[in-house]
């Protein structure tokens, strides 16, 4: 890659297509991720244009169990790269996947969560725990209603 910058640099390249696996720092991340694309001399700036996919396995946030979640990511990002130095790609992408993961990753938009007294896992059973009891604090405020 320090090869093609010089020549995007120089003038001697407009324009290189590229294919990478870069392994990401990313939780759950079990495989390198492929990036798709290619850098462009824009003036004497150096556009860099990739896509990449990724496939993590990380606990749901509500009920534990395993959940899969697909990254996709499409990045444009003028680049001005000094004569001497160099872009470090797999920084790049792997700030990418780390910025745009989600809040929040569910094994179902519809899950339930853990019950917070009991740990009962809700999808698969209901309980009464959460229902029956309040906190004793509150007691007075609700005599105010």
């Amino acid at each position: 890659m320090k090869q093609i910058l010089r020549q995007l640099r120089q003038g001697e390249l407009r324009y290189h297509d590229f294919y990478e696996k870069i392994s990401v720092e990313v939780e759950g991340a079990e495989d390198p991720v492929h990036i798709q694309g290619s850098l462009s001399r824009e003036g004497s700036q150096i556009m860099l244009r990739f896509r990449g996919r990724l496939l993590v396995h990380v606990p749901c946030d509500r009920c534990l169990k395993e959940a899969s979640y697909l990254y996709q990511v499409e990045i444009e990002e003028l680049l001005e790269p000094e004569e001497d130095e160099q872009f470090d790609l797999a920084e790049i992408v792997n700030e990418c996947f780390v910025v745009q993961r989600p809040s929040q990753v569910l094994c179902d938009a519809e899950c339930k969560g853990l019950c917070p007294y009991c740990g009962a896992d809700r999808n698969e059973t209901s309980c009464d725990c959460g229902r029956a009891t309040t906190d004793p604090r509150f007691d007075k405020l609700k005599s105010l209603l």
